[in-house]
């Protein structure tokens, strides 16, 4: 996607210019590991940014279910969906190619989840491990309800019935706030 690559350039350039604090690969995934058995202040720095980077590997779905949550909710407002949103919605009998085919502007507000790499020293690894979670998630939360790899009829009900299943089945936020719809039929859940 062109925007991904605008997002890859900006981050890469504001690295090299020393503008955004980054972690290298020797001091997030390697030092801990050289400075283990040595009780000094080397070795507990180098822990702490080991287990800061993996926090955020581990973390990075989560947090894109959050973000997309109430990005993709807030999309759903009138004048959003009505000249930006609406596009994607055009297809209800979704397909994974149907996942990141949406309005330029849209995938502004979807890219921004990497943002959280700008303001948090880490690798540029969790960057890229983000960004491969954004670039491949909806190929699989649009695959359908037919018989295909990890379908569902989560987000093809969104499609159908527009008004719910904002987010991922993963942490249902959709329970949380009572938009989770279970069945294209009448929903015993989705009032």
């Amino acid at each position: 996607a062109l925007q991904w690559s605008a997002w890859e350039m900006a981050y890469y350039h504001l690295l090299a210019e020393g503008r955004v604090p980054y972690d290298t690969d020797e001091e997030a995934w390697f030092s801990w590991w050289t400075t283990m058995g040595y009780n000094n202040d080397n070795s507990t720095t180098a822990l702490t940014t080991f287990l800061w980077n993996v926090m955020w590997v581990l973390a990075i779905p989560l947090y894109r279910d959050f973000h997309f949550y109430f990005a993709h909710r807030t999309i759903h407002y009138r004048a959003l969906y009505k000249y930006v949103h609406s596009l994607h919605h055009r297809n209800i009998d979704i397909e994974p190619f149907a996942g990141l085919s949406m309005h330029p502007l849209e995938h502004v507000y979807y890219y921004s989840a990497v943002a959280v790499s700008l303001y948090f020293k880490m690798s540029p690894f969790v960057f890229h491990w983000n960004g491969w979670h954004l670039n491949l998630a909806p190929a699989a939360g649009h695959s359908g309800w037919e018989d295909h790899w990890q379908a569902d009829q989560y987000h093809y009900l969104h499609h159908a019935k527009f008004e719910c299943n904002y987010g991922g089945p993963q942490y249902c936020l959709d329970c949380v706030f009572g938009t989770f719809r279970e069945k294209l039929g009448v929903s015993e859940e989705y009032k």
